[in-house]
């Protein structure tokens, strides 16, 4: 549930402040995914092109929070 990839059946679910039923697009959870939550998936959601380091770094890259550091 905290992934907010399922959707509740019942109860609330509230991530630093927002209620998740509030956030009502895609988009938005999206989002929250990116910027606040992140997922390293196992095989079937990694791009094949690229490293699992690579896997990693890019939702850094696309926020623009990747340094070489």
């Amino acid at each position: 549930m905290f992934g907010t990839i399922d959707s509740l059946s019942g109860g609330e679910l509230t991530i630093l402040g927002k209620k998740i039923h509030e956030l009502q697009t895609d988009e938005d959870l999206s989002q929250l995914r990116l910027e606040k939550i992140g997922f390293v998936f196992q095989t079937f959601n990694l791009l094949a092109t690229m490293t699992a380091y690579e896997n990693v770094e890019l939702p850094m890259s696309l926020l623009g929070r990747l340094s070489t550091k």
